[in-house]
């Protein structure tokens, strides 16, 4: 009997070995993740489950956002402390971004993802695509029933954005992957979006384990759980279990009968806070680098820029409360420099719309604005005039309605004398959108749009010196087109950024526009502003001809107030490549070898981006340059009107940046900025 029981009991004992092998081979840890999918849906499987749809029993499915919230990443993970894990489950991960190439990758047992993987696992990637840019992310996902648990295995994730801050993050073991990790794994980020976006995960070391506590049955606060030491998992090792909620939080290993504030609750994101309940908190969500902590609010704030002054030029600015606001026709010239670098402001009278019967100057004298002079208009100009300084010379010019006529209104600066008189041409009553501008050499150009549902008409005169000239062009398809702003590629050639608009009153539909012009010539082809992530551009905000290299940089806002930046380049079509959220107005100044970027909305100020100008040699990368903000009087927090000083404005140079704002707040207020 004896010789038959050994082998049998050997026999049983290897057995159990292999079983016991087995069960450690295809456990997991309490948020290791399976699978992954795009917003799309598209991906790898959980064990034949889609995680955006569902997970397989022993799994939940999650969901973190990058990229601001625009992109989701879906994946199933474990939710229970062991369970068994299933084909898809991921190890490693590398990323490639089609402008920034590699980032730096997380091994999968000591191989990289996007080239090989080790026994029961095999490469797969999930495709991200925004706009031009794309990302691919690879990873060694298990596709062989029992094959072993290596290193290199995730748990847990979250993101972080620059502008918008930490996404939800998913635990690992009760870990916050965006601080530390439990013991056996260790933190790594890998960057997405081209630095955009930076992903943290728990990565799995089988060749490490420690205790996570020192004595079993002792107990410890993790958030709103108290915790119990102990070995619940399938190693030597002692960790954390057992977690009980407290439903007021938990504090010195034991559930609050106080509700102790969180960050969250406060409303901060940084700085030390009191929760209320005897003890400090800390609120460490990072400011961007162009940020810093505001400890009297416990929130993030843009630096400020430090060298400008401010002046107000008028208080009787010219607005309607029920038709006209006061930041309306941005696209018109009103703050000009003449050529002896003497800073003026030509601003409208009244405020009916429908009724401007005068201009009024101010001058720049000292360190404050000062009244010059009011000249009455002739006739009935409607809405408002665009200005233009050639020389010492100010031209104003407006739409009269009643006698259907263009009237043109000179100033000299030197002697305060003027006049207004009518151009020798005819214009439609249905005239509207009045703009002007002029070439550095003084060739002036004076525009408008004639509105005809459907058969819209764009017209402009032109005066090389040597009298005015009529061009008149069609907006096919289009009711009109207004708004324009313009940049000059040489004293011939320009480009326009249009609004043009479709339908009838309430339901109009808005399309940002681009048309090229040779003066002399019509303009009959307009070119629409493409989508950006869906939504249409709406109405020009500026546009500016790189003189270097004569790449077009175009700005458009959408009627949610995000302005969408586009680049084209020879022949090449427009491109949409950015996007600045909060931004309704946006005007570019180029000057003194910077090009500098202003942009504000309602509540977020006026912010600033100072890019030199030799950096620019192909579209901007306005991530690369700190965006600060100018800190105005309270009553300018949101803005609604940009006037620059432009050389499409003027013939003296710009050596300067000087531009004018209106806020909500005070419409029938301007107030002229100086940056250094």
């Amino acid at each position: 009997m004896k010789s038959i029981e050994t082998p049998l009991l050997l026999i049983t004992a290897f057995i159990l070995i292999l079983f016991i092998s087995s069960v450690s081979a295809e456990t997991v840890s309490k948020g290791t993740l399976c699978g992954y999918v795009n917003n799309t849906g598209k991906g790898f499987l959980c064990n034949n489950y889609n995680p955006k749809t569902g997970c397989p029993v022993g799994f939940t499915k999650v969901s973190i956002s990058s990229f601001g919230g625009k992109y989701m990443h879906y994946h199933c993970k474990s939710n229970s402390i062991s369970s068994t894990a299933p084909l898809g489950t991921m190890c490693g991960l590398a990323n490639y971004n089609n402008y920034n190439g590699w980032s730096s990758p997380i091994l999968c047992n000591g191989y990289y993802p996007n080239t090989s993987c080790p026994y029961g696992y095999i490469s797969s990637s999930v495709q991200f695509t925004y706009s031009s840019t794309s990302d691919r992310q690879y990873s060694c996902i298990k596709n062989t029933a029992g094959a072993p648990i290596v290193s290199g295995m995730l748990c847990g994730r979250a993101i972080y954005n620059i502008q918008n801050g930490w996404s939800t993050s998913i635990l690992c073991k009760g870990y916050d992957p965006r601080t530390t990790c439990p013991p056996g794994y260790y933190r790594k980020s890998i960057i997405h979006h081209g630095g955009v976006d930076t992903n943290y995960f728990c990565v799995f070391n089988i060749n490490t384990c420690s205790n996570e506590c020192i004595s079993s049955g002792v107990k410890q606060c993790s958030g709103d759980y108290s915790q119990t030491c102990g070995n619940f998992d399938n190693d030597a090792c002692l960790e954390w279990g057992k977690n009980n909620y407290c439903r007021y939080g938990c504090a010195n290993v034991d559930c609050n009968s106080c509700i102790p504030a969180t960050c969250e609750s406060l409303k901060k994101k940084c700085g030390s806070w009191s929760d209320g309940c005897g003890k400090e908190i800390e609120c460490n969500i990072p400011c961007s680098f162009n940020q810093r902590c505001n400890s009297s609010t416990g929130l993030c704030i843009l630096n400020e820029y430090p060298d400008y002054s401010s002046n107000i030029i008028i208080t009787e600015h010219r607005y309607d409360p029920v038709a006209m606001f006061g930041g309306w026709g941005q696209h018109l010239g009103h703050l000009v420099k003449t050529s002896d670098d003497e800073l003026w402001f030509i601003d409208d009278t009244e405020n009916n719309v429908s009724i401007n019967p005068a201009i009024v100057y101010y001058k720049f004298e000292n360190n404050e604005w000062v009244y010059i002079k009011e000249s009455p208009t002739i006739g009935n100009v409607q809405q408002n005039l665009g200005s233009i300084s050639v020389d010492n010379m100010i031209y104003s010019y407006g739409n009269d309605i009643n006698n259907s006529k263009l009237e043109e209104c000179s100033f000299d600066s030197k002697t305060y004398l003027g006049e207004c008189k009518y151009l020798d041409f005819t214009i439609n009553r249905s005239t509207n959108y009045i703009g002007a501008a002029v070439t550095k050499l003084g060739k002036k150009i004076v525009w408008w749009t004639q509105v005809i549902p459907g058969a819209g008409k764009f017209n402009y005169v032109y005066n090389l010196g040597n009298g005015w000239k009529m061009i008149t062009g069609n907006v096919p398809g289009y009711n009109d087109a207004g708004y324009v702003t313009i940049d000059f590629e040489d004293e011939s050639n320009f480009v326009m950024n249009a609004e043009l608009l479709t339908g009838t009153p309430p339901k109009w539909n808005y399309f940002s526009a681009f048309g090229n012009g040779v003066l002399g010539n019509p303009i009959n082809k307009w070119t629409i502003a493409p989508a950006f992530n869906g939504i249409n551009a709406a109405s020009p905000n500026d546009i500016w001809i790189n003189p270097i290299n004569k790449d077009i940089h175009a700005f458009s806002y959408t009627s949610s107030g995000t302005t969408y930046y586009y680049k084209k380049k020879n022949d090449s079509s427009y491109k949409p490549l950015y996007f600045f959220p909060h931004a309704y107005r946006l005007r570019v100044i180029d000057a003194n070898n910077y090009l500098y970027v202003f942009y504000g909305d309602y509540d977020t100020g006026l912010k600033i981006i100072k890019i030199p100008k030799n950096d620019i040699t192909n579209e901007i990368i306005f991530d690369n340059y700190e965006t600060m903000i100018i800190n105005l009087p309270p009553e300018y927090k949101s803005i609604v009107g940009i006037y620059p000083e432009k050389q499409c404005f003027q013939t003296a140079n710009v050596t300067e940046v000087n531009l004018a704002l209106v806020s909500n707040e005070k419409q029938n207020e301007v107030l002229h900025i100086n940056v250094d």
